[in-house]
């Protein structure tokens, strides 16, 4: 397995435990549940570490870009 395969099958790894854990709560009780900040904060690190590969590797494709980011809730993001 590669590192980024890693990084994908631990990223998903992450959102399920973090499903499992926010099922039947609401957002505030989501957002004050230690165990899932700590999960997401592990998450975002992840994301952080792949959107950097898909801007090197994809380059001179913005639109795979583009995609990326509006798959990863990034779009809205002001740089």
């Amino acid at each position: 397995m590669t590192k980024n395969e890693n990084l994908v099958s631990t990223l998903a790894r992450l959102v399920t435990k973090a499903e499992a854990l926010s099922e039947g709560k609401s957002r505030v009780e989501i957002e004050e549940d230690p165990r899932i900040c700590a999960l997401m904060l592990q998450a975002e690190s992840i994301i952080e570490e792949l959107e950097q590969i898909i801007n090197t590797a994809f380059q001179n494709h913005p639109e795979k870009i583009a995609s990326w980011k509006k798959a990863m809730g990034l779009d809205d993001e002001v740089e």
